[in-house]
């Protein structure tokens, strides 16, 4: 499995376009879980350049570089067997920047990255390819998205809506914040498909699933009043979005928790609790 080794800092000519950089690879989980891997559905989209396998000295050997759409729908890890990963996590809005294409056309997808960029990506995954240090293959990464990056107005608007949701785990009328935004549903809407990739009220479904999954621990837990709280309709409601969104049971998934497996969230299926060291590109 893949152990997440390093968390670096994004440059500030990207501040509004990634999160952050990362490295993960083979090894074992340092907590010796039993790991599940659950891929939350979630408005992010990331840049990934994978290492299925090193040469005897070192080189890659073999590599891929994709992208990572938004996702609503339950998919199994990209990076089960591979060795390494850098990858950089888009900040939610910021698909059409960085990859240059409306998000929608990569949702729920995972796309070779010469599919979009063509010899653009070709170029690139072969630099990565010849650089050694994963630091410096961040760098290369960053330096690219740097040349690149398109923004527009429509960026922001998708960014402010997600943070609106956020900040109310998806309370809110889809017409309301259309209106505290000062546009209209239909504008908003078009932001999203092209900046995240779904829907606004997709997204307030996103937004409310991972405020409950922060709510359950491992003791027993009332099902029924977690569903008022988190906004659901009632406990069924509640019970049909846990099976949409990670394909089990309420129950399941705290006795997941209550055996002590370490349940991994994400695109990648890297558990993002393990091995963090913060670094400077």
């Amino acid at each position: 499995m893949l152990t997440l080794r390093s968390v670096l800092p994004t440059p500030a000519v990207l501040a509004d376009v990634v999160r952050h950089f990362y490295i993960a690879s083979a090894g074992p989980d340092p907590l010796g879980g039993a790991i599940r891997y659950a891929r939350l559905a979630e408005a992010e989209a990331h840049l990934v350049f994978i290492v299925d396998e090193f040469a005897s000295d070192g080189a890659v050997a073999s590599a891929r570089l994709c992208v990572t759409g938004s996702h609503l729908g339950l998919t199994p890890p990209l990076v089960d067997d591979a060795q390494l990963v850098i990858a950089a996590s888009l900040m939610p809005g910021a698909v059409f920047a960085a990859v240059g294409v409306a998000a929608h056309t990569l949702l729920d997808r995972i796309v070779p990255l010469e599919q979009v960029w063509g010899a653009r990506a070709r170029d690139l995954s072969d630099r990565l390819v010849a650089t050694r240090g994963d630091v410096a293959r961040v760098r290369v990464l960053a330096g690219s998205l740097s040349a690149h990056c398109r923004r527009d107005p429509a960026m922001a608007l998708a960014a402010g809506a997600i943070a609106a949701l956020d900040r109310c785990a998806g309370g809110i009328r889809i017409a309301t914040l259309a209106a505290q935004l000062g546009v209209g549903e239909r504008r908003l809407g078009r932001a999203f498909a092209s900046h995240i990739g779904m829907t606004p009220k997709d997204y307030a479904r996103v937004a409310r699933m991972r405020t409950l999954i922060d709510r359950i621990d491992a003791g027993p837990a009332d099902w029924t009043a977690l569903a008022m709280a988190g906004g659901f309709y009632d406990q069924s409601h509640l019970i049909n979005e846990f099976d949409a969104f990670l394909g089990t049971t309420p129950e399941t998934f705290r006795a997941w928790l209550g055996a002590g497996a370490d349940i991994v969230f994400g695109a990648l299926g890297v558990p993002e609790h393990s091995g963090i060291v913060l670094r400077t590109i």
